[in-house]
């Protein structure tokens, strides 16, 4: 298996399926459907969890002032401009889920911040997300995410809100409307379907709220049986469309997942529809992971459409301006099995030109079986 392999498959499975892991930030931005981190590092394998607390702020209340003692990245945020609407995403280094929210939220910002939507990470120190890891992390290439972020490093903000939503788990994000007031809080996965009801006015704090909380239940429970990868996978995916319509979308990638495993056709016309999501938010890792997943000499799908797969990989390689080794690679293998070997290798060429030196072997294997077909 290629070092490719092994990162895409933990992207959407082992990374997926860690409720919090001691590691290192992934390479690459997974995406969005995963379970949620407890806010506190886990204790003892064995230990009793923490009871929720008890909650003091609800949807519809006025948004607690933010008080961040540091800004990491972006601008700095000192007050909830009316008119204009805030999504505070609480986050940790420890948290695998956490970093792989970013991707999520990274596509909201592209689509929302040129209309008035502000992407805020709040993230605090604890034992294992200190200080100077989180300012690494910050600092890497390309940032973890687009927008402004802030170091909380007396937990008031945290405590402000977390606390006292009553919620335990992390990544969560708090959405603040345009009259300063929390208008939603839960997992990232749900923005792309709350966002667009809260955006056109048609967002009903009262009940809206309450059934997205439902929808996040209902979706926890299908992770479970995701996870036990059975037969049974695209029957628990229907019942959750059926019972949450709204929130359907949030269950495409794994129904297109194990729509590619069970060799269905159907798979094409999911990945049809998530290549029209991810281009409009210029999604380039949701791209990448769709061509992949058809063209993955590993997985030997049943049902490809070549056209489909090449036309993901050219615009995720256009999104990131053709810098990202990973994304040439899968353009590349595209062309390659649409018949035009000559392209494949002028971009398996510039894969392993932009790539780091760990990938560069199995991307040179790569590019000598592509030549050895000429």
């Amino acid at each position: 298996m290629t070092l490719k392999s092994i990162v895409l498959s933990s992207l959407l499975f082992t990374v997926a399926t860690a409720v919090a892991q001691n590691s290192t930030p992934p390479t690459a931005s997974p995406p969005a459907s995963l379970p949620a981190t407890p806010t506190t590092p886990p204790s003892a394998p064995k230990a009793t969890p923490r009871p929720a607390p008890k909650p003091t702020l609800f949807p519809g209340d006025p948004a607690p002032a933010l008080q961040i003692e540091d800004w990491l990245k972006g601008d700095k945020i000192a007050a909830f401009e009316p008119g204009k609407m805030y999504i505070i995403t609480f986050w940790t280094t420890w948290s695998n889920a956490s970093l792989s929210a970013f991707q999520t939220l990274n596509a909201v910002h592209r689509s929302y911040s040129s209309k008035g939507v502000t992407m805020i990470a709040v993230t605090s120190r604890d034992p294992r997300n200190p200080e100077d890891k989180i300012r690494a992390y910050v600092k890497q290439e390309g940032g973890p995410i687009l927008g402004s972020i802030g170091l909380d490093t007396e937990r008031k903000t945290w405590n402000a809100y977390l606390s006292a939503l009553g919620n335990r788990y992390i990544p969560c994000s708090v959405i603040v409307n345009g009259e300063g007031k929390i208008a939603y809080f839960g997992r990232p996965i749900m923005l792309s379907a709350v966002l667009p009801k809260l955006m056109d006015g048609s967002w009903n704090v009262a009940t809206d709220a309450k059934a997205a909380l439902e929808a996040e239940k209902s979706f926890e429970s299908l992770r479970t049986r995701i996870e036990a990868d059975g037969d049974d996978v695209l029957t628990a995916i229907r019942e959750f469309e059926d019972a949450h319509p709204f929130y359907g979308g949030i269950v495409a990638e794994r129904k297109y997942i194990a729509q590619l495993k069970a060799g269905q056709q159907g798979a094409l016309v999911t990945g049809a529809i998530l290549f029209d999501r991810y281009q409009k938010e210029n999604n380039a890792d949701g791209l990448n992971e769709l061509a992949w997943r058809m063209v993955d000499p590993a997985a030997k799908v049943k049902v490809l459409d070549l056209e489909l797969a090449l036309r993901a990989a050219v615009e995720a390689s256009r999104i990131t301006n053709r810098r990202n080794a990973s994304m040439l690679d899968t353009e590349a293998r595209c062309w390659f099995l649409k018949g035009d070997v000559a392209k494949a290798i002028q971009t398996q060429k510039e894969a392993i030109a932009n790539a780091a030196a760990n990938e560069r072997p199995d991307m040179q294997k790569v590019l000598a079986q592509y030549e050895a077909a000429k």
